[in-house]
């Protein structure tokens, strides 16, 4: 586009204003020093100050006397109060984007977005849109409207007064994390060029309208997180184009057929998960999918294990939890769970033999029938849970074969591992050392109640991904841990049948907070590494055959450890011969700590007294040779030295002369007198 010499030179005062190393407006920039510039610039068709920090300004009113322009970004600006009318006055623009993270920003009244007749493409997430009622019918009017996004904006009411709507061109229509609470107007099904709808986290009720199958274009449909009820409607299956279905959290029922996926052929993603729906297709269906992903948490799929997944080939992620199967695992399901990333079957009936499984995909079969002894895991799985099922055997089996590390040793990934409720046997592997960044590792055997398997997080990729409570037992209280999950560091191993001794490397984990062994059959001291965990809070070692602690036979003094001070007497009991703090039974000169020594049974000096004897010999030696160094290398110092020690002796040699003259004058005078007195008589 050519523009005269005038407005070249505005165009480059401004660009000459905006530059800075990063290429983006300079936080400390003034909003004046912007509108200075952009008053010159007539011609501008383009603006985009996206990202920057005007600290709640309002928008500039002038900013709708620039007509030429086309496109306006002002994503998360930090622009604030109400946005000018004036933007009516841009006739020319098609691509606002006026929200995300703006400090409240506001329309009072909607009717001037309808003079924008060239309009394509609106984005106005955050803005407060709820004091206009009538939004909707301002916005009906833009003819030329291909994309809406809404979120976020406090809107309460998605009914046309005028009973119609004029989108004809519309392709996108977002308007999720808003306050409506109607049924769903039939408006929203006559738009056939329409690709993706998400009318997600409102509270919108009734059924999903038979109508939908007129959106033949649709691509992505979000309706999860309302109060939708009734049937899913069996014209869904019409829609050929579809990929992204998202449905889960509503109050939807009855039955899922065939018919419903009839024409499915390009879906790729499917969550329907917690919502009552039951599955009821023959044993044999053959889908005319390919899914990558598919969550079906709570919906009834059972009693028998669907055999029509073994067709899904692409699937990367599987949640089956509370799906009321009760059946057998197939065979086929290893073969092909290999090739998946993750893999959800908690809370089922599901029963089968885990001895010759390998796990190559993160895991959760909680609270099932499986028996057998554990399987083997790829170094691709990062979480692992099995709790309250019947397993068996020694957990080293689980950890290696034939000599060869093939499971959690090799797991580097691996955050959570969950083997509670279960009958384990053999030693505590020394490689959980390695794992500094373990999060849990929990398989205590005692039995609790069912927990609700749903959990959000953020971690890496698999372990985000993983939908679980923990209920842990930490300091004696038992807790469910979800949210925060990811900042718990905890190592529970107790009520099994755990032996041999306890592994120096459990105190590796980087900020490990609790750690129960209790109720095993573990033998030998307490590691002196346990006493020095910098945040370790609990740590239960009892009933056990160890050489100390509760309902053992421990004796001698309690060492002077700091975590170890921080026990309480009840957690010394039934150890007669213990003595010392914090017991009130006081210690006999002769009686030392026992169970936790300087050093080990290898003759290993614990690290504080091997750092404190090395301090000590390094700053003897230093200081002895920086002042014999000194002397040596400075003749007038080693003078003034000497000179000052020969003035020392000599008057520590006259004092004391000067003392012992006097004590040997006043010893004498008596006897002088005595002589005298005997001469005079």
């Amino acid at each position: 586009m050519a523009c005269n010499e005038k407005e070249k030179q505005a165009l480059l005062r401004f660009i000459q204003v905006l530059t800075d190393p990063t290429k983006r407006l300079s936080l400390s920039l003034s909003l004046r020093t912007v509108v200075d510039g952009l008053v010159s610039v007539v011609v501008t068709t383009c603006l985009n100050l996206r990202f920057n920090d005007f600290g709640g300004a309002p928008i500039p009113n002038f900013l709708g006397s620039l007509r030429s322009l086309t496109y306006v970004n002002l994503w998360g600006a930090s622009f604030g109060g109400l946005i000018p009318h004036q933007l009516g006055n841009l006739s020319s623009l098609r691509h606002p984007d006026l929200g995300g993270g703006n400090s409240g920003l506001y329309v009072d009244n909607f009717s001037w977005i309808s003079y924008l007749s060239s309009l394509h493409y609106l984005c106005m997430s955050w803005v407060d849109l709820h004091r206009d009622v009538h939004w909707l019918d301002s916005l009906s009017l833009l003819s030329s409207l291909s994309e809406l996004h809404l979120p976020n904006c406090q809107l309460n009411n998605m009914i046309s007064s005028l009973g119609y709507v004029n989108f004809t061109s519309l392709t996108v229509l977002r308007l999720p994390s808003n306050n409506f609470s109607h049924n769903m107007p039939n408006w929203l099904f006559n738009f056939s060029s329409l690709w993706s709808l998400d009318l997600s986290d409102n509270s919108l009720k009734g059924q999903i309208l038979s109508t939908i199958s007129n959106l033949q274009n649709l691509y992505h449909l979000n309706l999860s997180v309302n109060r939708l009820t009734g049937r899913i409607p069996e014209s869904l299956g019409q829609l050929k184009h579809l990929e992204i279905v998202l449905l889960f959290s509503n109050s939807s029922c009855g039955m899922i057929m065939e018919v419903n996926f009839a024409k499915l052929s390009m879906l790729k993603y499917l969550d329907m998960s917690y919502t009552s729906v039951v599955f009821n297709v023959t044993h044999n269906w053959i889908p005319p999918f390919q899914l990558e992903y598919i969550s079906l948490a709570y919906c009834k799929v059972g009693p028998k294990f669907p055999a029509w997944l073994q067709t899904q080939r692409s699937l990367q992620g599987l949640y089956l939890s509370y799906g009321g199967i009760v059946d057998t695992a197939p065979n086929w399901l290893w073969k092909w769970a290999s090739q998946i990333d993750l893999i959800i079957l908690s809370y089922n009936q599901i029963y089968g033999d885990f001895s010759q499984v390998m796990l190559n995909a993160s895991f959760n079969a909680n609270s099932n029938r499986f028996v057998g002894q554990l399987p083997h895991l790829s170094p691709n799985v990062a979480v692992f849970t099995i709790a309250n099922n019947s397993l068996y055997g020694e957990i080293s089996s689980f950890f290696f074969s034939g000599g060869i590390p093939l499971s959690l040793r090799n797991c580097t990934s691996l955050g959570l591992i969950d083997l509670a409720k279960n009958k384990l046997t053999g030693n505590i592997p020394s490689w959980i050392g390695e794992r500094t960044h373990l999060m849990v590792l929990h398989a205590m055997a005692t039995t609790h109640n069912p927990i609700e398997d749903k959990f959000n997080t953020v971690v890496d990729y698999s372990y985000s991904r993983y939908p679980e409570h923990l209920l842990l037992v930490i300091k004696g209280r038992e807790s469910k841990y979800c949210r925060i999950l990811p900042l718990v560091r905890i190592v529970d191993l107790s009520c099994n049948n755990l032996s041999g001794g306890i592994p120096t490397e459990i105190s590796s984990p980087f900020g490990l907070q609790s750690l129960n062994l209790s109720r095993n059959q573990l033998t030998g001291r307490i590691p002196q590494k346990i006493a020095d965990i910098e945040y370790l809070e609990s740590r239960d070692l009892s009933n056990n055959h160890l050489s100390d602690l509760s309902y053992n036979n421990f004796s001698g003094r309690i060492p002077s450890s700091t975590q170890i001070q921080s026990f309480n007497a009840l957690d010394f009991v039934r150890n007669p011969e213990l003595c010392g703090a914090p017991l009130l039974k006081k210690c006999t000169e002769d009686e030392g700590p026992q169970g936790v020594n300087p050093s080990d049974g290898n003759g290993e000096i614990s690290e504080r007294s091997w750092f404190c004897n090395i301090g000590m010999e390094t700053g003897f030696v230093v200081g002895f040779l920086g002042v014999c160094g000194c002397l040596l290398c400075k003749r007038a110092w080693r003078h003034a030295y000497f000179k000052f020690l020969d003035n020392m002796k000599d008057g520590v040699y006259v004092a004391s002369m000067l003392k012992l003259n006097w004590f040997r004058y006043h010893l004498r005078r008596p006897c002088i007198r005595d002589t005298a007195s005997l001469s005079e008589r």
